[in-house]
Protein backbone atom coordinates (compact mmCIF):
# COMPACT_ATOMS: atom_id res chain seq x y z
CA UNK A 1 0.00 0.00 0.00
CA UNK A 2 1.43 3.53 -0.94
CA UNK A 3 0.08 7.10 -0.40
CA UNK A 4 -1.23 7.30 -3.74
CA UNK A 5 -3.46 4.43 -3.20
CA UNK A 6 -4.64 5.62 0.19
CA UNK A 7 -5.29 9.24 -1.08
CA UNK A 8 -7.24 7.10 -4.09
CA UNK A 9 -9.20 5.52 -1.42
CA UNK A 10 -10.25 8.36 0.67
CA UNK A 11 -11.28 10.21 -2.62
CA UNK A 12 -13.84 7.40 -3.18
CA UNK A 13 -15.18 7.29 -0.07
CA UNK A 14 -15.08 10.65 1.70
CA UNK A 15 -18.74 10.83 1.50
CA UNK A 16 -18.49 7.95 3.38
CA UNK A 17 -16.24 8.94 5.91
CA UNK A 18 -17.83 12.36 6.52
CA UNK A 19 -21.15 11.12 7.36
CA UNK A 20 -19.27 8.82 9.25
CA UNK A 21 -17.11 11.14 11.28
CA UNK A 22 -20.41 13.65 11.64
CA UNK A 23 -22.56 10.97 12.90
CA UNK A 24 -19.94 9.21 15.57
CA UNK A 25 -18.73 13.33 16.99
CA UNK A 26 -22.82 13.41 17.11
CA UNK A 27 -23.05 10.97 18.87
CA UNK A 28 -20.29 11.94 21.31
CA UNK A 29 -22.16 15.32 21.57
CA UNK A 30 -25.64 12.72 22.78
CA UNK A 31 -23.54 11.06 25.17
CA UNK A 32 -22.22 14.74 26.51
CA UNK A 33 -25.52 16.02 27.30
CA UNK A 34 -26.92 12.81 28.83
CA UNK A 35 -24.38 13.06 31.92
CA UNK A 36 -26.10 15.70 34.53
CA UNK A 37 -24.26 18.77 35.02
CA UNK A 38 -22.06 18.64 38.48
CA UNK A 39 -20.97 21.40 40.09
CA UNK A 40 -17.70 21.46 42.66
CA UNK A 41 -17.71 23.28 45.91
CA UNK A 42 -13.67 23.64 47.14
CA UNK A 43 -12.34 24.87 50.78
CA UNK A 44 -8.90 25.26 51.68
CA UNK A 45 -8.33 24.44 55.27
CA UNK A 46 -4.98 25.02 57.67
CA UNK A 47 -5.49 22.65 61.24
CA UNK A 48 -5.40 25.32 64.06
CA UNK A 49 -1.86 25.65 65.47
CA UNK A 50 -2.82 26.10 68.87
CA UNK A 51 -4.29 22.32 68.16
CA UNK A 52 -1.84 21.31 66.65
CA UNK A 53 0.70 21.68 69.06
CA UNK A 54 -1.71 19.66 71.74
CA UNK A 55 -2.19 17.07 68.75
CA UNK A 56 1.80 16.27 68.91
CA UNK A 57 0.71 15.25 72.32
CA UNK A 58 -1.94 13.51 71.84
CA UNK A 59 -1.75 11.04 68.84
CA UNK A 60 -1.90 14.12 65.79
CA UNK A 61 -5.34 14.32 66.76
CA UNK A 62 -6.17 17.03 64.35
CA UNK A 63 -4.64 14.51 61.53
CA UNK A 64 -6.84 11.75 62.90
CA UNK A 65 -9.88 14.08 62.56
CA UNK A 66 -8.94 15.02 58.81
CA UNK A 67 -7.64 11.91 58.03
CA UNK A 68 -4.42 13.62 56.88
CA UNK A 69 -0.54 12.43 56.90
CA UNK A 70 0.67 14.39 60.22
CA UNK A 71 3.91 13.87 60.96
CA UNK A 72 5.05 11.42 58.12
CA UNK A 73 2.16 8.98 59.72
CA UNK A 74 -1.62 8.37 57.90
CA UNK A 75 -3.63 8.09 60.35
CA UNK A 76 -6.50 5.39 59.92
CA UNK A 77 -9.22 7.47 62.53
CA UNK A 78 -11.35 9.93 60.07
CA UNK A 79 -13.97 11.57 61.63
CA UNK A 80 -15.41 13.63 58.82
CA UNK A 81 -16.28 10.49 56.87
CA UNK A 82 -17.38 8.70 59.67
CA UNK A 83 -21.19 7.67 60.07
CA UNK A 84 -21.61 9.26 63.75
CA UNK A 85 -20.56 12.62 62.34
CA UNK A 86 -22.80 12.36 59.32
CA UNK A 87 -25.73 11.40 61.96
CA UNK A 88 -24.36 14.59 64.01
CA UNK A 89 -24.73 16.69 60.63
CA UNK A 90 -28.36 15.52 59.88
CA UNK A 91 -29.31 16.52 63.80
CA UNK A 92 -28.30 20.00 62.56
CA UNK A 93 -30.99 20.15 60.41
CA UNK A 94 -29.47 19.12 57.12
CA UNK A 95 -31.82 16.81 54.63
CA UNK A 96 -30.22 14.23 53.63
CA UNK A 97 -32.94 13.85 50.86
CA UNK A 98 -31.32 16.36 48.71
CA UNK A 99 -27.88 14.00 47.91
CA UNK A 100 -30.65 12.06 46.06
CA UNK A 101 -31.81 14.86 43.75
CA UNK A 102 -29.55 13.54 40.83
CA UNK A 103 -29.62 9.78 41.73
CA UNK A 104 -33.58 9.27 41.75
CA UNK A 105 -32.60 5.42 42.46
CA UNK A 106 -33.25 5.37 46.79
CA UNK A 107 -36.39 3.25 48.10
CA UNK A 108 -39.15 5.57 48.51
CA UNK A 109 -40.00 3.37 51.41
CA UNK A 110 -36.96 4.35 53.67
CA UNK A 111 -38.62 7.23 54.93
CA UNK A 112 -35.93 9.91 56.55
CA UNK A 113 -37.21 11.46 59.99
CA UNK A 114 -34.68 13.21 61.93
CA UNK A 115 -37.39 12.35 65.04
CA UNK A 116 -35.80 8.58 64.44
CA UNK A 117 -32.16 9.73 64.23
CA UNK A 118 -32.36 10.71 68.03
CA UNK A 119 -34.52 8.38 69.43
CA UNK A 120 -33.69 4.84 70.26
CA UNK A 121 -37.07 3.17 69.51
CA UNK A 122 -36.30 -0.06 67.36
CA UNK A 123 -39.36 -0.49 65.10
CA UNK A 124 -40.25 -0.75 61.51
CA UNK A 125 -39.85 2.93 60.19
CA UNK A 126 -36.73 2.92 62.53
CA UNK A 127 -35.14 -0.16 60.52
CA UNK A 128 -36.06 1.77 57.07
CA UNK A 129 -34.51 5.03 58.15
CA UNK A 130 -31.23 3.30 59.52
CA UNK A 131 -31.21 1.85 56.08
CA UNK A 132 -31.60 4.54 54.22
CA UNK A 133 -28.97 6.88 56.33
CA UNK A 134 -26.64 3.85 55.48
CA UNK A 135 -27.46 4.47 51.54
CA UNK A 136 -27.00 8.28 52.08
CA UNK A 137 -23.74 8.36 54.32
CA UNK A 138 -22.29 6.36 51.08
CA UNK A 139 -23.41 8.50 48.37
CA UNK A 140 -22.32 11.72 50.92
CA UNK A 141 -19.02 10.22 51.07
CA UNK A 142 -19.27 9.72 47.01
CA UNK A 143 -20.08 13.43 46.78
CA UNK A 144 -17.21 14.37 49.46
CA UNK A 145 -13.08 14.69 48.61
CA UNK A 146 -10.17 15.42 50.98
CA UNK A 147 -6.91 16.37 49.38
CA UNK A 148 -4.10 16.98 51.75
CA UNK A 149 -1.57 19.06 49.93
CA UNK A 150 1.93 17.05 49.58
CA UNK A 151 4.38 18.11 52.34
CA UNK A 152 2.07 20.77 53.66
CA UNK A 153 -0.16 20.93 56.33
CA UNK A 154 -2.85 22.43 53.79
CA UNK A 155 -6.10 20.15 53.36
CA UNK A 156 -8.36 20.94 50.13
CA UNK A 157 -11.91 19.91 50.60
CA UNK A 158 -14.67 19.55 48.07
CA UNK A 159 -18.05 18.60 47.59
CA UNK A 160 -19.99 17.70 44.50
CA UNK A 161 -23.74 17.73 43.73
CA UNK A 162 -25.55 18.79 40.74
CA UNK A 163 -26.99 21.74 42.12
CA UNK A 164 -24.28 24.35 42.96
CA UNK A 165 -26.23 25.89 46.20
CA UNK A 166 -26.23 22.26 46.97
CA UNK A 167 -22.64 21.37 46.89
CA UNK A 168 -22.24 24.88 48.81
CA UNK A 169 -24.58 24.23 51.45
CA UNK A 170 -23.33 20.73 52.07
CA UNK A 171 -19.46 21.74 52.39
CA UNK A 172 -19.97 24.75 54.97
CA UNK A 173 -22.01 22.98 57.22
CA UNK A 174 -20.10 19.95 56.97
CA UNK A 175 -16.93 21.96 57.76
CA UNK A 176 -18.74 24.11 60.49
CA UNK A 177 -20.28 21.14 62.13
CA UNK A 178 -17.00 19.41 61.75
CA UNK A 179 -15.19 21.87 64.20
CA UNK A 180 -18.18 22.13 66.38
CA UNK A 181 -18.40 17.84 67.02
CA UNK A 182 -14.83 17.70 67.67
CA UNK A 183 -14.72 20.54 69.56
CA UNK A 184 -17.43 19.18 71.78
CA UNK A 185 -15.86 15.83 72.05
CA UNK A 186 -12.86 17.60 72.83
CA UNK A 187 -14.74 19.11 76.11
CA UNK A 188 -16.06 16.37 77.29
CA UNK A 189 -13.48 14.18 77.11
CA UNK A 190 -11.50 17.22 79.03
CA UNK A 191 -13.99 17.12 81.45
CA UNK A 192 -14.21 13.86 82.64
CA UNK A 193 -10.09 13.93 83.17
CA UNK A 194 -10.52 17.24 84.90
CA UNK A 195 -12.82 15.29 87.27
CA UNK A 196 -10.87 12.59 87.54
CA UNK A 197 -8.07 14.51 87.47
CA UNK A 198 -9.25 16.41 90.51
CA UNK A 199 -10.34 13.55 92.64
CA UNK A 200 -7.12 11.91 92.70
CA UNK A 201 -5.16 15.40 93.43
CA UNK A 202 -7.32 15.71 96.61
CA UNK A 203 -6.60 12.03 97.74
CA UNK A 204 -2.96 12.09 96.70
CA UNK A 205 -0.33 12.28 99.56
CA UNK A 206 2.83 12.46 98.20
CA UNK A 207 4.25 15.79 96.20
CA UNK A 208 5.53 14.27 93.48
CA UNK A 209 2.35 12.70 92.50
CA UNK A 210 0.44 15.90 93.22
CA UNK A 211 3.05 17.98 90.68
CA UNK A 212 2.63 15.75 88.02
CA UNK A 213 -1.33 15.40 88.92
CA UNK A 214 -1.03 19.57 88.24
CA UNK A 215 0.56 19.26 85.42
CA UNK A 216 -1.59 16.80 83.87
CA UNK A 217 -4.96 18.97 85.14
CA UNK A 218 -3.42 22.30 83.50
CA UNK A 219 -3.05 20.58 80.12
CA UNK A 220 -6.96 19.29 80.42
CA UNK A 221 -7.93 22.67 81.18
CA UNK A 222 -6.02 24.29 78.42
CA UNK A 223 -7.79 21.62 76.27
CA UNK A 224 -10.88 22.28 77.80
CA UNK A 225 -10.36 26.37 77.09
CA UNK A 226 -9.57 25.86 73.67
CA UNK A 227 -12.68 23.55 72.73
CA UNK A 228 -14.70 26.68 73.82
CA UNK A 229 -13.69 28.37 70.31
CA UNK A 230 -15.82 25.75 68.50
CA UNK A 231 -15.68 27.81 64.97
CA UNK A 232 -11.79 27.25 64.41
CA UNK A 233 -11.27 24.95 66.80
CA UNK A 234 -9.96 21.97 64.15
CA UNK A 235 -8.46 24.31 61.18
CA UNK A 236 -9.09 27.57 59.92
CA UNK A 237 -10.11 28.81 56.40
CA UNK A 238 -7.63 29.54 54.05
CA UNK A 239 -9.94 29.68 50.99
CA UNK A 240 -13.97 29.44 52.85
CA UNK A 241 -16.42 27.40 50.41
CA UNK A 242 -18.40 29.27 47.53
CA UNK A 243 -21.07 28.18 45.79
CA UNK A 244 -19.60 27.07 42.08
CA UNK A 245 -20.76 29.05 39.15
CA UNK A 246 -19.39 26.54 36.30
CA UNK A 247 -20.19 23.00 35.62
CA UNK A 248 -17.01 21.13 36.94
CA UNK A 249 -17.99 17.60 35.30
CA UNK A 250 -18.90 16.69 32.31
CA UNK A 251 -16.07 18.61 29.79
CA UNK A 252 -18.69 18.50 27.09
CA UNK A 253 -16.07 20.13 24.46
CA UNK A 254 -13.37 17.35 25.55
CA UNK A 255 -16.03 14.51 24.63
CA UNK A 256 -16.98 15.76 21.81
CA UNK A 257 -13.52 16.14 20.74
CA UNK A 258 -12.39 12.70 22.21
CA UNK A 259 -15.26 11.09 19.79
CA UNK A 260 -14.16 13.09 16.89
CA UNK A 261 -10.99 11.57 17.24
CA UNK A 262 -11.71 8.27 17.50
CA UNK A 263 -13.58 8.57 14.48
CA UNK A 264 -10.49 9.91 12.54
CA UNK A 265 -8.54 6.93 14.28
CA UNK A 266 -11.63 4.21 12.95
CA UNK A 267 -12.06 6.09 9.78
CA UNK A 268 -7.75 5.47 8.92
CA UNK A 269 -8.11 1.89 9.83
CA UNK A 270 -11.08 1.26 7.27
CA UNK A 271 -9.13 3.06 5.29
CA UNK A 272 -6.14 0.82 5.85
CA UNK A 273 -7.51 -2.42 5.69
CA UNK A 274 -10.04 -1.33 2.44
CA UNK A 275 -6.55 -0.48 0.91
CA UNK A 276 -4.57 -3.18 1.89
CA UNK A 277 -7.76 -5.81 0.70
CA UNK A 278 -7.93 -3.74 -2.92
CA UNK A 279 -4.02 -4.90 -3.77
CA UNK A 280 -5.09 -8.44 -3.14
Amino acid sequence: MNTNQLVTTIEANWKKLAIFIALFTFLGLLLSLSINDSYKSTSVLLPSKNLVKESARTNNFIGSALGVTVGQSTLESETLKSSDFFRFLLSQGLDPTELFIEHKTYDQELVYSVDFINTGLVDEKKIKTDKFLVVAHNVYLGNLNITPFKNEDFVTISFSHSSPEIAYKWLNSSILELNRYLAQKTNLKASRSIEFLNQQLSSASSVEVRISLSDLLKQEIKKSMLSTNEEEFAYEFVQSPEVPSYVDFPNRILIIVLFFLISIFLSTIYLVFKTGNEEK
